[in-house]
């Protein structure tokens, strides 16, 4: 597979592919609603009533997605946590083969 350079973000990635262009996830610290694009800085609020799994669920979006997507606005989305080929299907962090 070819990788994306996005300018407009000045990434390449191939995590972008695994990504949804926007999911919805809960703020850590407050727990409000916030909405996250894929490949920006930050956040942005939503309504505070938004069912955020609910959202998630009807659009496919998995609890991985929405763990690197919050990862990647937060951490920068070059960092390996951004990336939802880093976990198992369980969420859990895949573990390094030992030599």
């Amino acid at each position: 597979m070819k990788r994306k350079y996005l300018p407009q973000f000045d990434i390449e990635s191939d995590a972008f592919d695994r990504l949804p262009r926007v999911c919805l996830a809960r703020q850590p610290g407050s727990d409000d609603p916030i909405r996250i694009h894929r490949g920006a800085k930050g956040y942005y609020q939503t309504y505070p009533q938004t069912d955020v799994d609910r959202f998630n669920a009807d659009r496919g979006i998995t609890a991985v997605q929405v763990e690197c997507m919050l990862t990647g606005s937060m951490f920068g989305w070059d960092v390996p946590g951004a990336d939802p080929i880093n976990y198992n299907d369980d969420g859990t962090w895949k573990k390094e083969d030992a030599a």
